[in-house]
Order: structure tokens, then C-alpha cells, then sequence
């Protein structure tokens, strides 16, 4: 992950990569946002906790990772965490919970891809990536469901969500490029 500044920073060897990583999020948002059409927030927010969970298991086939006792033992604790708080489901609740733990799953994909990208590429050509084709699919919808800010407080909030998501993606790719993903 170079070190290099300006528009040489966004520069890839693996642009697959990128659209792996950005279509797995991608994936991950629409069926996390979907699922809350079924779920009230509290049980889809409890699924999406499943997501470390994935990423665990995920680490050891597809990044070689060694998962040790503890983190086992994380993971089962935390899967019945999950198990509790969310209870029998059935009909519409089934669905977006089936929505829920696929876009764990999904985010599970993402932050593997990241991952793997941070040993060549640059963290801010991995975020710039991700926004850039979350943007383009967003514009794509607008046709179809745009809703305008009512209000400037709207807008400035907004506004806000949308810089303090992407600080906190720059915060996120950083760790998983330092710390091993099952971490």
C-alpha cells in the first residue's frame, strides 16, 4: 500500500478487487436496509452483529487465517447472543431476517476483500472505490425513489451521515489492513 499522494493514490493493480469489495458492499446495504422493511431495528440491527461472526469464518479458507480457541469461543457466544436477542421468527419477520444475515454475510464478503486488498493497495483507493460505485448505483435509483430534503436541518444532516460515513470508512479499512480480519 504505497505511500504516495495526489491522484497516484488511487491508482490499482487489482480493479476486480475493488469491484468485488464495492459489489459485496454494495450487496450488504441494500439487503440491510431491505430487511428493515420486515424487522423492526433492534432484531435486523442484532442479525447484522453476525457479521464478525462470518468474517471469522470466512478468514480461515480465504485468508489463511488461524483462528485460536478464544476467538472460537467469541464467535459461539456471540452467535447465541444473536440467537437470543432475535427469537423464533416466522412469515415476513423470516424474510428480513433471511435479508439481515445475507447482508452479514455480504458484509463479511466486504471486509475479507478489504483485507486482502490492503497488502497491495492504498486504504483511500479502497474507500475512494467502494464511494465512488456506491455513488454511481445510488444516482441509478433516483429515478424511481428520490426523496429531496425537506428541510435544511435535512439536508445538513444528510450531509453530515454522508462525512462521517466516509471518515468512519477510512477508520475501518485502516484497521482491517492492520489487524488480522478474525480480529
Amino acid at each position: 500500500a504505497g505511500s504516495a499522494g495526489g491522484p497516484a493514490v488511487l491508482w490499482t493493480s487489482h480493479p476486480w478487487g475493488h469491484l468485488w469489495r464495492s459489489g459485496s458492499g454494495l450487496g450488504s446495504m441494500l439487503c440491510g436496509f431491505s430487511a428493515l422493511t420486515f424487522l423492526p431495528l433492534g432484531t435486523a440491527t442484532a442479525l447484522g452483529f453476525a457479521a464478525p461472526i462470518f468474517i471469522t469464518i470466512l478468514a480461515i479458507p480465504l485468508l489463511g487465517e488461524q483462528v485460536r480457541i478464544y476467538r472460537w469461543s467469541a464467535v459461539v457466544v456471540g452467535f447465541a447472543g444473536v440467537l437470543l436477542v432475535v427469537g423464533p421468527l416466522e412469515g415476513a419477520n423470516a424474510t428480513g431476517a433471511a435479508l439481515a444475515l445475507g447482508g452479514a454475510g455480504m458484509t463479511a464478503l466486504a471486509m475479507i476483500s478489504i483485507r486482502r486488498m490492503a497488502e497491495s493497495e492504498n486504504g483511500l483507493a479502497i474507500v475512494f472505490y467502494f464511494t465512488a460505485t456506491c455513488t454511481v448505483a445510488g444516482a441509478l435509483t433516483l429515478p424511481f425513489a428520490a426523496k429531496l430534503p425537506v428541510s435544511a436541518a435535512d439536508a445538513a444532516m444528510m450531509v453530515g451521515t454522508g462525512l462521517f460515513g466516509g471518515v468512519a470508512q477510512v477508520f475501518m479499512t485502516r484497521a482491517y489492513a492492520r489487524a488480522p480480519a478474525s480480529l
